[in-house]
């Protein structure tokens, strides 16, 4: 893997500042909001992350059993670190990100703020309608923000583009670890989208060149990730050391980002998006379990995974009351579910290590 994307993560608030000076940038919190739309406004779509080290700013907004990202994407913005943004988009998902937008709009100064309010279950017949609505206001919010329309063309070109990295993104997955996606896969979060796809087919001609192939299994002990967004690659390089391989993963930081491609047909662009993601990768607060369930078995019949791992942030109430239905769900077909809490500040510490090691001798012992 091209360290370029390395740097670009470990050196995130730089590039993004320096991003910032050159383009236009929209911020989001979630693979639920429709970057297309964004880039076709004239913007570059930005994902945000939080904060990595002590909260303190936040705590007087937002209480200690809130979940650590919430606090620390706000953390990041009452520390100006979001400044030079335009705006910031949120998602209807949880009840925590839904409540923290109107303290964001509250206590910060961008003059675009806008509240994407998708419906809650993606599954139901009217979802499809009312997602293509809230799309339509999406999209004309932002073109009397910039001033400028967006045509069927633009919107068509920014759907092309982001495709391209979805299946640049698909490619690469089966050629390097899951440690390297990760990091290629987040650092295009804060990168200039036709940059990251152009570094995306240099790292691909570059592996065809090398004869890059990734060696699975190996004898290691092979997991699935599922569970809410992993920030830091901490726990990956964790479990690396622990002699652990992740085969597959259904995490909003991981393949939830780049599966399910836009169907570039039709009369409609923002119809083909609505479609898109009404239909893509299955979320705990989006989709029934038992819905989830039925994607996660897709997942997993083609990895086979020794066990399937949550990796869920502290006190994440969707992933939280997802897991002991699917722990029981597939542990009565033969794999082992297990679930490791981690907190904002100490998301690879000795005590989630110590679990680690011993999840892999219970699966060494079967």
């Amino acid at each position: 893997m091209g360290n370029i994307f390395t740097d670009y993560f470990d050196n995130k608030d730089r590039y993004l500042y320096e991003m910032t000076q050159r383009h236009k940038c929209i911020g989001s919190l979630c693979v639920h909001i429709p970057e297309e739309i964004i880039y076709a406004a004239g913007f570059q779509p930005v994902r945000l992350t939080s904060s990595i080290g002590p909260i303190v700013e936040a705590e007087g907004y937002l209480p200690s059993y809130i979940c650590g990202f919430a606090r620390g994407c706000l953390e990041n913005a009452l520390k100006k670190n979001y400044e030079h943004l335009e705006g910031v988009v949120f998602p209807h998902t949880c009840d925590t990100i839904r409540q923290l937008f109107p303290i964001w709009k509250m206590h910060t100064d961008h003059p675009y703020n806008w509240f994407l309010s998708y419906p809650m279950v993606l599954d139901s017949g009217e979802a499809l309608e009312l997602a293509y609505q809230e799309m339509l206001q999406f999209k004309s919010s932002l073109e009397s923000f910039s001033g400028q329309a967006i045509s069927d063309t633009t919107m068509w070109n920014a759907i092309r583009l982001f495709n391209e990295i979805r299946t640049a993104l698909e490619e690469i997955a089966e050629k390097v670890t899951y440690r390297e996606l990760w990091y290629i896969t987040n650092a295009g979060f804060v990168m200039q989208k036709e940059d990251y796809l152009r570094l995306l087919k240099r790292e691909i001609d570059r592996g065809k060149r090398e004869g890059h192939n990734r060696v699975k299994r190996n004898g290691k002990r092979t997991l699935h990730l599922t569970g809410s967004v992993i920030e830091t690659p901490s726990i990956l390089e964790l479990i690396e050391e622990e002699g652990g391989e992740v085969v597959s993963d259904d995490l909003c930081t991981g393949s939830r980002y780049y599966f399910h491609e836009v169907e570039e047909k039709g009369d409609d662009p923002i119809m083909a998006l609505a479609k898109s993601y009404v239909g893509r990768a299955i979320c705990p607060c989006k989709n029934s379990v038992e819905k989830r369930i039925e994607y996660m078995e897709k997942l997993i019949k083609k990895s086979d995974p020794e066990c399937i791992l949550f990796v869920i942030q502290k006190f994440c109430d969707p992933h939280l009351f997802d897991f002991p239905t699917i722990k029981n769900h597939f542990e009565k077909q033969g794999v082992m579910v297990q679930k490791i809490e981690i907190e904002h500040d100490s998301d690879a510490n000795e005590g989630v290590r110590t679990r680690v090691k011993a999840l892999f001798e219970v699966l060494g012992g079967r």
